[in-house]
């Protein structure tokens, strides 16, 4: 079998890849990245090189690249929507239907559709917005309306800085209104922003596996610490008032495969039709249970992972064709 993993390069790309050998010796694991020299290419048994998802010829060049694949699995939400307007389509494990995917990684119609406070602006406004935000709520995240992961996000808040980073480790996202301030007033981006509040609180990350809107299997995961914004310790939780949320998020949207919906304590602030972290099962290879979904397996029965079981990421060195890999 041949499983081709698009945007292999994003950060759970090395994760999917050890999980996936470990337990599919047998299946010829494809990697796909627009970066040439993405470091998780080395994990793959192949690697290509493809355009991003916005070129002309990105559905020439797929369709031609991966025609004899058996499926795909997409890390990114917009490499599956620009999949699915492939002739790939059916190899593609994501929900069929784009302008849903769309919809749910657009902040302003999610954050619409759940009731959410934030503001829509363009640049001309957004510096006054943010200060709206952080005076009634000490600091404000800023998001670009339809982006990419962390692109585009600022966590904007009133610090010193220059103190902040010798003293502390700051996030990558963490900005002070200050440097805020002068990247807005010198930048020629013409592009919508979502200001909404920076909720506190207890992250959970819920990766579903649906069929036609139908949770067969599901993970919540508690967020118990981070690295750069990426969660790097996290442990399986059962909390009722998440995954009661998180299923009936699926059955309104009639979500087909993995979908992550992203919650600080009951609140939702995210939805993407993909997988995200997750914890590890010492018998089988979670993000794999898509393709045995799509083969027709029951996943109903394949047991869950234990409640408390804990997940880290880490980064690992390896040594392959004459080369280090960090």
């Amino acid at each position: 079998m041949e499983l081709v993993i698009p945007y292999c390069g994003a950060p759970n790309g090395e994760a999917i890849a050890h999980s996936i050998k470990k337990h599919h010796k047998d299946v010829t694991l494809i990697g796909a990245d627009s970066n040439p020299d993405c470091d998780n290419r080395w994990l793959f048994d192949e690697f290509y090189t493809v355009p991003s998802t916005g070129s002309k010829i990105y559905s020439n060049v797929v369709e031609d690249f991966f025609k004899n694949c058996d499926f795909i699995l997409p890390l990114n939400g917009y490499d599956a929507v620009a999949l699915k307007k492939t002739s790939l389509r059916d190899k593609v494990l994501a929900t069929d239907d784009c302008d849903t995917m769309l919809n749910i990684m657009d902040k302003d119609y999610l954050y619409n559709t759940f009731h959410m406070k934030h503001s829509t602006v363009y640049i001309d406004e957004l510096l006054e917005t943010v200060m709206y935000y952080m005076t009634l709520y000490d600091s404000a995240v800023v998001k670009v309306q339809s982006g990419r992961g962390t692109r585009g996000v600022f966590i904007v808040s009133d610090f010193d800085d220059m103190k902040n980073r010798v003293y502390h480790k700051p996030g990558a996202l963490d900005v002070s209104y200050p440097v805020f301030e002068r990247m807005v007033n010198t930048t020629g981006l013409n592009k919508k922003f979502i200001v909404m509040p920076y909720y506190e609180g207890t992250e959970f990350f819920v990766n579903a596996l649906c069929r036609n809107g139908e949770v067969e299997w599901m993970q919540t995961i508690q967020i118990d610490g981070k690295r750069d914004h990426v969660a790097s310790k996290f442990k399986v939780v059962e909390y009722d008032i998440v995954d009661d949320k998180a299923i009936s998020i699926c059955k309104r949207f009639k979500f087909d495969y993995w979908v992550n919906l992203q919650f600080i304590d009951e609140n939702l602030i995210e939805i993407n039709p993909r997988i995200s972290s997750w914890v590890a099962h010492p018998d089988y290879s979670v993000p794999y249970l898509a393709v045995r979904m799509a083969l027709g397996e029951d996943i109903n029965k394949v047991p869950r992972v234990k409640i408390g079981t804990v997940g880290r990421r880490i980064f690992q060195m390896y040594y392959m064709e004459g080369m280090y890999v960090y």
